[in-house]
């Protein structure tokens, strides 16, 4: 049966950018990707391998991280089909409900201490429990949410302007933030936490540094 109204993102995010830059960003990563690999394999096991090694690496992560965001601008959002309603992931999967089931749709911000603040629309049940979210739904146009909910025949309420922490949030309506997303905030909010973490990830990183310069001085110091 055809779809009654699908909604997917619009615009620009504010961290990644739109799908324009996403698209120019790609190849560009790709190809810093390739040249890492290749420089590897030219070099062999020596420093500069090392720091080949390192590039690739992130330029790999990089490339997971916008891939995902295409995918989200390409693919996610909202749907009305045959009485149900619900969202669409970066795949292109359907999660949905019937719309009976929906009290209402509640638009807020999310506002993680881990980062950015991000538009958060949520499935409210009769007994105010999240049933469905979905995150970045501030890029779906306003319009466009507005004729979900007309057609749907369920309300509309919030605004982009009610922030909440992750933790205020999922006590007003439990279920609407992940369990992921509520252990690294309770972690990260946390002052003293926060500072432990950070002086420990700066002493490892700084013993990796040196284990791995120590290497490459052998390496490179090493006769034939």
């Amino acid at each position: 049966m055809p779809d009654d109204l699908v909604l997917h993102f619009q615009g620009q995010d504010r961290l990644l950018g739109s799908p324009a830059r996403l698209d120019r960003a790609i190849p560009i990563v790709a190809g810093v990707l390739v040249l890492a690999v290749a420089v590897r394999l030219l070099i062999g096991a020596r420093g500069t391998g090392d720091l080949a090694v390192f590039a690739a690496g992130m330029s790999a992560l990089v490339l997971v991280m916008l891939g995902y965001a295409r995918l989200r601008f390409a693919n996610a959002g909202l749907f009305l089909a045959d009485g149900r309603v619900g969202v669409i992931g970066a795949l292109g999967r359907r999660t949905g409900v019937d719309a009976s089931q929906v009290d209402h749709l509640q638009l807020c911000t999310l506002t993680p201490a881990s980062g950015r603040p991000y538009g958060l629309l949520l499935f409210i049940d009769s007994s105010d429990r999240a049933i469905l979210r979905l995150s970045s739904a501030d890029l779906i146009p306003a319009e466009g949410l507005e004729e979900l909910s007309r057609k749907a025949g369920v309300r509309l309420l919030g605004s982009w302007q009610d922030t909440y922490a992750p933790a205020d949030l999922n006590r007003r309506f439990p279920g609407s933030v992940a369990r992921a997303t509520q252990a690294g905030n309770s972690v990260l909010a946390h002052p003293w936490r926060t500072r432990l973490i950070t002086f420990r990830c700066h002493r490892a990183g700084v013993r990796g540094f040196a284990d791995r310069f120590a290497r490459s001085v052998r390496t490179v110091s090493r006769p034939g």
